[in-house]
C-alpha cells in the first residue's frame, strides 16, 4: 500500500541551483493578511463540475490583491474525489512544476496552505492528477511591495494542547492568547493547527476574534485521525485568536512557528515551486530517526528561512514528522501527521541551520519524505 501511494506524489526531480532563486525580484515582500479568510473558488457551486483527471482550474484573485503583489496565500481543500490523487498549485500562465501541494484519498476531505507566486493578472492554477475532484480555495493574504508586515521566526513551541483536559465541543469556540509569546506589534501569526482524534467528521476554523466567524475552514478532520494544517491568521489588538470546532469533540494542538510585525523582520521571496529533496532516491527515513535535508542549493546565500511543502509517504503504521533548523535541539512540535499508509503534506516554514539545512525527524514506522520549496525569507535590502 505504501508503494502504491508513493506513486501519487509528483516524481519529477528538477535540477535546482541557487542561481534560480537569485533571479527573484528584490527587495523581499511584506505580508498583508485578509481581515478574515474568504472563499474565492468552490467547484461545487455554479455548474458543479469537478476538476477532471489531468486538468486544472484557474483561481482569479485580482479583486483581492493589488497590482505589484508577488505571491498569494490560499487554503486549498479537495473534496468528493473519485480516485487517490494529488493537487499542484502554481502561477497561472507558467509551466506546471513537478511538485505536489495536496495529497488526497477517496472518502477524505483534506486541506493545505499554499503560497504561490502571481504575475500581473494575479491568477493561480490548480492541477488535479487522478480521477475527478472538487476543489475549494480560501484567500488568506498576499505578499507585495505595498505590504507592511515582515516575518519573524521563533523557536518552535507548543502553546496549546487540550489532551488530558477539556476538548473542543461541537459548535463551540475558544479564545487563545499569544500574549508573552509574540510582541505587541504583531499583526499575524503562523501556527501549525492539529486536530487529534475527533469523535465525528469536523472542521476547525481559526480566526482573529471569537465574533464574526468566517464562512471558511482551516482544516478538515476525520474521526480518530490526526490532521494538521499550517495557517497564517491575524491576531486581535490583545494578541488573541479564536479556534472554532464544527461538530463532535476534538483535541487541538497549536504550535507557534513565527509572526509578522511592521517593526522588524524579513521579506519574502517567492520562487517557482521546486523539489529540493526526495528520500525515494536514497532510502527510507527509519523510525525514531532524523534526516538532514540540505537546501542551500535551492535558495541563495541571503536566505535565512525557507518555506516548503513537506510530504510524508507512510508505509503501514503511521507516524509524525517534525522539521526544524539543522544542528539545533528538536522542538516538541509536529509538522506532518501520517495515518497508516497515508501520503500527507503540510506547509512548513523553518530557519536554515547548520550547513544551510533543516532536519526532519520521523517518530515511528519507516517513511519517505519529500520537500518542495516555495520561497524564502531574507533580511530586507
Amino acid at each position: 500500500m505504501g508503494a502504491l501511494l508513493a506513486g501519487l506524489v509528483a516524481v519529477t526531480l528538477p535540477t535546482v541551483t541557487a542561481t534560480t532563486a537569485n533571479a527573484q525580484p528584490e527587495p523581499g515582500s511584506a505580508f498583508v493578511a485578509a481581515e478574515s479568510s474568504v472563499r474565492v473558488l468552490d467547484t461545487r457551486t455554479g455548474d458543479g463540475v469537478p476538476v477532471w483527471t489531468r486538468s486544472s482550474v484557474t483561481v482569479d484573485v485580482a479583486d483581492r490583491v493589488p497590482l505589484g503583489a508577488t505571491a498569494v496565500v490560499l487554503n486549498v481543500t479537495g473534496v468528493a474525489l473519485t480516485q487517490p490523487t494529488y493537487v499542484s498549485a502554481w502561477q497561472a500562465g507558467e509551466p506546471r512544476p513537478g511538485v505536489s501541494s495536496l495529497n488526497l484519498v477517496v472518502g477524505e476531505t483534506r486541506s493545505t496552505t499554499v503560497t504561490v507566486p502571481v504575475g500581473s493578472d494575479r491568477r493561480v492554477s490548480l492541477y488535479n492528477h487522478n480521477g475527478n475532484t472538487h476543489l475549494i480555495a480560501d484567500f488568506v493574504g498576499h505578499y507585495g511591495q505595498g505590504g507592511t508586515s515582515w516575518y519573524n521566526s521563533v523557536t518552535q513551541q507548543r502553546f496549546l494542547d487540550t489532551r488530558g483536559g477539556e476538548p473542543f465541543h461541537g459548535g463551540s469556540a475558544r479564545t487563545v492568547s499569544l500574549a508573552g509569546l509574540v510582541p505587541p506589534s504583531t499583526t499575524s501569526v503562523v501556527l501549525n493547527v492539529t486536530a487529534v482524534d475527533p469523535t465525528k467528521h469536523t472542521f476547525l476554523t481559526v480566526s482573529r476574534t471569537i465574533t464574526g466567524r468566517p464562512t471558511t475552514s482551516s482544516l478538515n478532520a476525520y474521526p480518530y485521525r490526526i490532521t494538521p494544517n499550517l495557517v497564517t491568521v491575524p491576531v486581535s489588538d490583545e494578541l488573541n485568536i479564536a479556534v472554532w470546532n464544527n461538530s463532535g469533540e476534538v483535541d487541538v494542538l497549536l504550535d507557534l512557528f513565527g509572526y509578522y510585525s511592521p517593526d522588524e523582520g524579513a521579506g519574502f521571496h517567492p520562487i517557482t515551486p521546486v523539489r529540493g529533496y526526495d528520500s525515494r532516491t536514497t532510502e527510507w527515513v527509519w523510525p525514531n530517526a532524523q534526516r538532514n535535508v540540505p537546501l542551500g542549493g535551492v535558495v541563495p546565500a541571503e536566505a535565512e528561512t525557507v518555506l516548503f511543502n513537506l510530504t510524508g509517504i507512510g508505509y503501514f503504521y503511521g507516524t509524525s514528522l517534525t522539521a526544524w533548523p539543522a544542528g539545533q535541539p528538536r522542538p516538541n512540535v509536529s509538522s506532518v501527521n501520517i495515518n497508516g499508509s497515508q501520503t500527507a503534506a503540510n506547509h512548513a516554514v523553518v530557519d536554515l541551520g547548520t550547513r544551510r539545512a533543516v532536519d526532519v525527524y520521523n517518530a515511528s514506522d519507516h517513511t519517505h519524505i519529500v520537500v518542495d520549496v516555495a520561497g524564502y525569507f531574507a533580511p530586507r535590502a
